[in-house]
């Protein structure tokens, strides 16, 4: 049995059901969908992550789409932090360690077919790494050796991935435009727009999308939600 036939998710946009969530302590552990089950596991993804992997297709110098549905980038680590908008173009520790926490982070699908529950583990990420060989340059003054900004990098994004949550994203918004929204410094103004723009039509009350979001709760005060409805 081949398992990417049979687990087949036909119209789920995981961009809809908020996978990545306003602040860690909002983590979502199930994703319950018409017949499908969607675990999370290992790291807690956020806006942030989101803002990386946007930045990173912003920046992205090479795109392919591979036959078994990956998705492969290649970009330059300087150029991405541009996009993100740091002030050190050299920031590379920062990069990787978020990258590393998105490799580590996953989520198990579960569909019942005829009356058989089928499961598959799937990653965001199958491998990533630089595509060239990595000189550093000396700064004279400091001593520290810095990789040179025009390396390549790259990254393959899992089949699942990619069909789940990145084929939504890549469709949705011009390159300029999701630079724009990175910009935005307000999380919960960020997380309500990228979720608004996942619906091709939206017919909700303002109150329900920001509890999707993780924006509010049942027992938040009325003083708080007039101050989120103003803020948007």
């Amino acid at each position: 049995m081949k398992l990417e036939q049979e687990i087949t998710c036909e119209n789920v946009d995981l961009n809809k059901q908020n996978f990545f969530v306003i602040s860690k302590k909002h983590r979502r552990k199930t994703i319950e969908l018409k017949g499908i089950h969607i675990h999370l596991k290992g790291e807690v993804l956020t806006q942030i992550h989101k803002d990386i992997i946007e930045a990173v297709l912003v920046a992205s110098s090479l795109k392919v789409l591979n036959k078994d549905g990956s998705f492969d980038v290649a970009f330059c680590i300087a150029d991405v932090l541009r996009v993100l908008g740091h002030k050190q173009a050299k920031n590379y520790k920062w990069f990787n360690n978020k990258l590393e926490e998105i490799f580590f982070s996953g989520f198990k699908i579960e569909k019942t077919i005829q009356q058989e529950t089928v499961v598959l583990y799937a990653h965001i990420i199958e491998k990533y790494g630089y595509l060239q060989k990595t000189e550093k340059t000396i700064n004279k003054k400091t001593g520290k050796g810095f990789i040179k900004e025009n390396t390549l990098f790259g990254i393959k994004f899992s089949p699942e991935f990619t069909k789940l949550v990145l084929s939504g994203i890549l469709v949705r918004l011009s390159d300029q435009k999701r630079k724009d929204l990175i910009q935005i410094k307000s999380i919960i103004v960020k997380s309500f727009i990228r979720y608004c723009l996942s619906f091709k039509e939206l017919n909700k009350e303002l109150t329900q999308i920001l509890k999707e979001i993780g924006a509010v709760k049942e027992n938040s005060s009325k003083q708080m939600r007039k101050k989120l409805f103003t803020k948007l």
